[in-house]
């Protein structure tokens, strides 16, 4: 039986107890909704309008399906740990098993399939047609979750505190109009590279704050897309994303270069860094084929 009280979606680290629904400023400027849990299975959905969409309309974003697992992912690891004081994505692996249905939501679900002291391994997937069963799948998730501590926190009363005050203080964002994913993610191209802002309504965690890993991986996508446009005829299939340090809400930096290409596949990596470099985010690998 779903039941409404997921636990951990608003964003403030675990800081504030329970949430009836999707209310991270990513989630809430996508328009994504909470449909509840299932013992300790989180399900969510994503509707093809915009600024969930492709640019031309037709379908939800697979950027914006990568950003809803890792999102249900961080949930399921609260479902499974009542009074769970903050969890942060360590891990994001992403296999691409079909393509979002045009006109359909997306829904998606995960659950915390194995916990131990520091970590938490969730297991995903997303899909389009009834939200009763996994009919048409787009995606699947394996990701692994820090326990106890969310993004850019160290453990301690003094550090809990703080963020409970950021936290309280927060101020609920209103993203502006966008009519596709692009849009709502504002970056621009600077040479191979690209360069996303640091908006408000991109934040996961207010209690730092910092950048959703979804807004992460959507800009290691983004990156990833144009070195892959030297490889004409293949398609994203899978990726690996990990999560080296909090993405401060400032200009982040992605970029990505081909390893390897060849006329089936193409292995390509890419890279988030904020202040000139200085900081390394996040890194990410993956195939084309």
């Amino acid at each position: 039986m779903l039941t409404r009280d997921v636990v951990g979606l608003d964003g403030r680290g675990g800081l504030g107890g329970t949430a009836s629904g999707i209310l991270t400023p990513l989630m809430r400027a996508l328009g994504a909704a909470s449909l509840g849990r299932d013992g300790t299975r989180v399900l969510a959905r994503l509707d093809c309008r915009p600024p969930a969409c492709t640019v031309d309309g037709s379908a939800v974003d697979l950027r914006a399906v990568a950003a809803l697992l890792d999102h249900v992912g961080g949930a399921a690891v609260y479902a499974a740990i009542p009074g769970l004081q903050g969890t942060a994505t360590l891990e994001l692996r992403l296999d691409i098993v079909g393509a979002p249905v045009p006109g359909q939501a997306v829904f998606a679900r995960a659950e915390c399939t194995s916990l131990e002291a520091g970590s938490a391994l969730v297991l995903g997937t997303a899909w389009c047609g009834d939200a009763t069963a996994a009919t048409m799948p787009v995606a699947r998730l394996t990701g692994r979750f820090v326990v106890g501590v969310g993004p850019g926190q160290v453990p301690g009363a003094e550090d809990r505190h703080r963020r409970e005050a950021r936290a309280a203080a927060h101020v609920p964002v209103i993203a502006p109009a966008a009519d596709c994913f692009d849009a709502l993610l504002g970056g621009t191209v600077d040479g191979t590279a690209f360069l996303l802002p640091g908006a408000p309504w991109l934040v996961g965690s207010i209690a730092l704050p910092a950048l959703h890993g979804g807004t992460v991986a959507a800009g290691l996508m983004q990156a990833a897309r144009q070195a892959a446009a030297v490889a004409p005829g293949l398609a994203l299939k899978s990726l690996g994303v990990q999560y080296l340090r909090a993405s401060h809400v400032e200009e982040t930096r992605f970029g990505a270069s081909v390893v390897k290409r060849g006329q089936r596949a193409a292995y390509i990596d890419a890279e988030a860094t904020q202040r000139q470099g200085e900081r390394r985010v996040a890194r990410m690998q993956c195939l084309y084929a």
